[in-house]
This record gives C-alpha cells, sequence and structure tokens, in this order.
C-alpha cells in the first residue's frame, strides 16, 4: 500500500509541476503579446514586362529585393524600414521565368525568403494557366486566444487543427499556375490585420512562392467597425482599377486572358460611377478571353438571390460578350447554363476553399447536370489561343467537371467588342 501511495504521490507532483509550467507559460505569452505579422514574399501585378513584390515584414527593416533571371541577378531594389513593402520591377521580358530572394539589408548571415513567377506572354497563342477559389478564410480554434500571445507556438499547435484551405493551397501549388484568382473572403476576421498570417499567408505559402496572386474583396474581409479594411493595406493591384473602392476594383491582362475584378461586396456597386467604369472596362478589353470575378454570384442554388446582381448586373455582363463569371459566396461547387441564350456567360461558383460547406440543390435546371457538387474544390483554367479548357479539382486532385470553350470556328456573338474580335479573328487565320 505505501508503494501505491508513493507512486500516487510522485506523479501527482509530476502533474502539479507540469501545470504550474504550462500556466508560467501562458502567462508569459499574455505578458509577451501577439507576434507582429510577417509573411512570405508574394508576387502581384504581373505584365509581360513589370512585376511587384510585396512582403510585410514585423521587424519592420530595411529589405533588400534581388530579382534573378537564369541564375544571374538582374535588377536590385531596397525598400524600407518599414512594415509594409511593395516594390516595383520594370523592364522585364516577357514569357520569362524570374526568381527572388529577398533578406534584411546589411545584416550578415540574414535568412532569405525565396520563390518564383513568370511573367505574362506577349502571343495569343501562349498558354496562359490560373486557378481560382474563394472563401478559404477558416482560422483554428486557438486563434480565439491570438491576442494572448498564443500565435507564438502556431507551428506547434497546427497539428490539433489544420483548416482545409491547407490542402487547397497544396493542390492549387500542384497545377504550377501562372497566376492564381482569390475569389474573396479570405478571413472571416476582417477586424484584426493579423489574421491574415494565420487564415491566408500561412496555409498559401505554397501558392505564394511560385504564381503571382490577385485578390478580391469579400463580403466577410470587411470589418465590423465600417472602417478601411487592412485588406486594402496588404495588397497592391494594377493603377487602371482604383476607382471608387482603392484595391477593390481593377482590372489586368495576363496574355490572352483579360481578368475584370468588380467589388459587389458593399452597395456601392450599383453606382453610376462604378458601373460606368465597368461599361468602359468591359468595352476597352481586347483580349480573346474576357473574365469577371465578383465575390457574390449573380445566381444561386443556395440562398435567395440579389434581385440587383441578377436583373442589373447580370445582363450588363451579356451585353459586352463576357466568357465566364467566377464568384465565391456560396461555399460549394456549381457551373450554370449559359443564360438567357447561348452566347452568355457561364456562371462558375467556386467557393469550396475550406470553410464550412453549403448545401445546394443539384436538380435546378439552371445547372448543368451532374457536375455540381458540395465539396472542397477550385478551379483550374488554361486557356491555349482560340480555346478555353476549365476544371473542377476536388481532394486529392479528382476532376469533378470539365469543359471547354471553343472559338476556334462558329459566329462570335454581338457582346464581343471591336477590338476583342479583331484578334480572336487574327487567331483563326
Amino acid at each position: 500500500m505505501s508503494r501505491v501511495w508513493s507512486a500516487f504521490k510522485s506523479t501527482s507532483l509530476v502533474l502539479v509541476a507540469g501545470l504550474q509550467m504550462m500556466l508560467c507559460y501562458t502567462v508569459a505569452l499574455w505578458a509577451i503579446g501577439p507576434l507582429p505579422l510577417d509573411t512570405p514574399c508574394y508576387v502581384q501585378s504581373v505584365s509581360g514586362e513589370s512585376a511587384t513584390l510585396c512582403k510585410i515584414d514585423g521587424g519592420q527593416r530595411q529589405l533588400q529585393f534581388d530579382l534573378l533571371r537564369e541564375g544571374k541577378k538582374v535588377q536590385s531594389e531596397l525598400s524600407g524600414p518599414m512594415a509594409l513593402h511593395a516594390v516595383r520591377f520594370s523592364g522585364l521580358q516577357p514569357a520569362t521565368a524570374y526568381t527572388y530572394m529577398v533578406r534584411a539589408a546589411g545584416v550578415a548571415d540574414a535568412p532569405e525568403y525565396r520563390g518564383s513567377f513568370r511573367t505574362a506572354p506577349a502571343d495569343d497563342r501562349a498558354a496562359v494557366r490560373f486557378t481560382a477559389v474563394g472563401d478559404s478564410g477558416n482560422l483554428p480554434w486557438w486563434y480565439n486566444f491570438h491576442k494572448q500571445g498564443i500565435g507564438r507556438v502556431a507551428h506547434v499547435l497546427s497539428w490539433t487543427h489544420e483548416p482545409m484551405q491547407w490542402e487547397i493551397a497544396r493542390w492549387i501549388a500542384a497545377q504550377d499556375p501562372h497566376f492564381f484568382l482569390h475569389l474573396g473572403d479570405i478571413v472571416y476576421w476582417p477586424d484584426l490585420y493579423d489574421a491574415y498570417g494565420e487564415a491566408f499567408f500561412r496555409p498559401f505559402e505554397p501558392v505564394l512562392n511560385k504564381a503571382p496572386i490577385y485578390m478580391l474583396l469579400g463580403n466577410h474581409d470587411l470589418p465590423t467597425d465600417g472602417q478601411s479594411p487592412p485588406f486594402e493595406r496588404i495588397f497592391h493591384h494594377p493603377d487602371p482599377g482604383q476607382v471608387a473602392s482603392p484595391q477593390r476594383t481593377y482590372s489586368f491582362a495576363f496574355g490572352s486572358v483579360r481578368v475584370v475584378v468588380f467589388d459587389v461586396a458593399t452597395s456601392a456597386w450599383r453606382s453610376a460611377s462604378m458601373l460606368g467604369w465597368l461599361e468602359k472596362a468591359l468595352a476597352d478589353a481586347t483580349e480573346p478571353w474576357l473574365i469577371v470575378a465578383i465575390h457574390r454570384p449573380c445566381f444561386s442554388v443556395y440562398r435567395d438571390e440579389d434581385p440587383d446582381l441578377r436583373d442589373q448586373l447580370w445582363p450588363l455582363l451579356h451585353k459586352f460578350g463576357v466568357d465566364l463569371v467566377l464568384s465565391g459566396d456560396d461555399h460549394h461547387y456549381a457551373r450554370f447554363l449559359p443564360n438567357p441564350d447561348p452566347t452568355s456567360p457561364i456562371q462558375v461558383i467556386a467557393g469550396g476553399g475550406g470553410k464550412k460547406l453549403y448545401r445546394l440543390d443539384e436538380k435546378d435546371p439552371r445547372l448543368v447536370p451532374g457536375r455540381s457538387k458540395s465539396v472542397w474544390s477550385f478551379l483550374s483554367v488554361e486557356a491555349k489561343g482560340l480555346q478555353l479548357h476549365c476544371r473542377a479539382m476536388s481532394s486529392s486532385e479528382a476532376v469533378i467537371d470539365g469543359w471547354t470553350l471553343d472559338r476556334r470556328t462558329g459566329e462570335l456573338g454581338p457582346g464581343v467588342q471591336r477590338g476583342r474580335r479583331a484578334r480572336i479573328l487574327r487567331l483563326r487565320r
């Protein structure tokens, strides 16, 4: 009996000592507070001749950005000291692979951040490959204690809860896209600037290391206090899109593909100035393929539709011959039939980025039969001349849907404007 009692006392002492250590460690984390946001390098606004390299540096240091081609340094820039770095490199060559190195300036043996990207091609026949998904901003349970400094042991706690967006990011990186398009709802904790680290930058690092990113604001990325969202400080988009909502609505081209990112997260999109900007952006597009990204879909098989998106925005997109309308907000994958006629855009909802999935009415007659599913997934798109190949991919890169838009023959719809029409006909020769 004495041996049992001795063993019990020894075990109790060990447990008490362990609890005391945990308590002391927790108090120490609380006293130190959260880590400042520190991200990998991320690339934005890539054209055939330029690119912007960005980094959020928790130490607010001066950073050196080195750009290399075929292993040789071609440009170098200093930035800072500051927290938000954005360095624009110009004079680049189209359709060329570049690598970069970022490190603290003037610090011996400073750790380096490395990555790569490819500039846009100048030839419309060159392949352009991109991926798109929305609604990825899941956060682990322990982020509720972020302000108490628990984020300092995030790497230790990751095993307790790895949100699905980590898997999605790995699948996307495996596609080796030329760029990545996020369809909104990045963080789901919009009042916290630091939440972008755990919700986006850590899980999507495999994508950031090899492809430029283009971001769309979602309704859950808007702060509850009505202030300007951290989104606008973190991401850097092309100048032509900075109209009524800087860093939210913009347009960019990558080879034969033009993408118009239009912010519908607030009611501001209904204004005459925003709709006027959109009409001009669509009318001025000359690229053979025209794609519009909006967070909330014009049509839904999950919830009540926004009548303004359906009855006001959709006819405008049809009028200008948009090929694809990509959106998130509904947490599933859905592909709609062209509506109201075969020349209409195809709406795709790619909201399976990691949050809890939503049910959908798979028997809705507006859907392509048998192709829409409530699964975590993303969309992969590849433009090859006058063919646009689209695949929806779920777990283990399984293809759940695939189709091709073909412009090699046939009449062009009335919405295809003069500049686009000329480039399409040139490719047909």
